[in-house]
């Protein structure tokens, strides 16, 4: 089975996603540590030194290459659902998960967390509460297009939300 996180930056994908693939004995990926990995540099680094659509064009590979996987949990960069081919392998998931949040509640959770800057390097030149809610705008129908479920995960915690994710996962199966 293979189960997909998305969702913007901060909505706890990583964190979910580690803990669902533990309770479900099965590899679990990150698509941003996959392409530090690959690329031997910080997500930042790559954003600096050759550009966002460099970057997408690794996410691009790495996509593909995690859809291969037979049995996983993935978690899927914010920006992977930008380019069509990415929502169309991401399509191909046995279940699709949307976690959401308030861009108060991302605001906090991005600048609370020290690896932030390494991590979730800006994306524009606007103040990043307003670069949330902008990009949040822009890539909704991108998210709703991909996801089977949607789950906020503003007052949930980690654990609770892997619990929610898991009983629709079972009921997929």
């Amino acid at each position: 089975m293979i189960i997909s996180l998305i969702g913007y930056r901060g909505t706890g994908k990583t964190t979910v996603g580690r803990l669902m693939a533990e309770q479900l004995a099965i590899p679990f990926l990150d698509s941003d540590q996959q392409i530090v990995e690959r690329a031997g540099r910080s997500i930042a680094e790559i954003f600096e030194s050759e550009g966002e659509s460099t970057f997408r064009d690794l996410e691009s590979e790495v996509c593909s290459e995690m859809m291969q996987r037979h049995s996983a949990v993935l978690s899927w960069g914010g920006g992977v659902i930008l380019r069509e081919n990415n929502r169309q392998a991401i399509s191909g998931s046995n279940i699709t998960f949307w976690l959401q949040a308030t861009e108060g509640t991302i605001f906090h959770r991005i600048h609370g967390d020290s690896r932030s800057k390494e991590n979730r390097p800006a994306l524009t030149e606007l103040d990043p509460l307003q670069e949330i809610r902008t990009n949040l705008e822009h890539r909704r129908a991108f998210y709703d297009e991909c996801c089977d479920h949607v789950i906020a995960t503003d007052s949930l915690s980690p654990a609770q939300v892997a619990a929610s994710l898991l009983k629709w996962s079972n009921r997929q199966s």
